[in-house]
């Protein structure tokens, strides 16, 4: 039987999750950003590079910041959480990447994360792989919102 109440609080803090992502990289706390991460973290970058734990995760940012990724805002939409288990589950976002100066011309994306839960930590992200978007497939599809799928 479903417990809709702790679902409904596991949501709420997967999406503060994702809130904090989002605010760590547009105030370029790239301490904050990489807190987010597990220690043993993956992460496929939009190029296809492979950074395996937090700090080559923290290292890599740091790097992409410092040639071009300054100033950029960085906007994160849930499009699917999808609870696996109690303590992992997999979310779905679009993500949109802009430069201060110029919101038009914005990085469309999609993410996914594996989320993993720690009674000390609480959830942080084990995997992460995004994809950059061609702009006429932004067009004919549109979002949907989050929505729980349980397994």
């Amino acid at each position: 039987m479903k417990n809709s109440r702790r679902d409904g609080e596991e949501d709420r803090k997967i999406k503060q999750l994702l809130s904090t992502l989002e605010l760590a990289w547009n105030k370029e706390d790239l301490n904050a950003y990489a807190a987010l991460y597990a220690a043993k973290a993956t992460y496929v970058s939009r190029n296809g590079s492979l950074w395996f734990g937090r700090k080559q995760i923290e290292r890599q940012h740091r790097l992409a910041f410092r040639k071009g990724l300054r100033g950029s805002q960085l906007r994160l939409r849930g499009v699917r959480i999808q609870m696996l288990s109690a303590r992992i589950a997999v979310v779905h976002a679009e993500v949109k990447l802009s430069s201060r100066a110029s919101h038009e011309k914005a990085t469309k994306a999609r993410t996914t994360l594996v989320l993993e839960f720690k009674r000390s930590a609480g959830w942080r992200i084990a995997a992460a792989h995004s994809s950059e978007l061609i702009v006429s497939a932004m067009k004919k599809r549109k979002s949907v919102p989050i929505r729980r799928t349980n397994r």
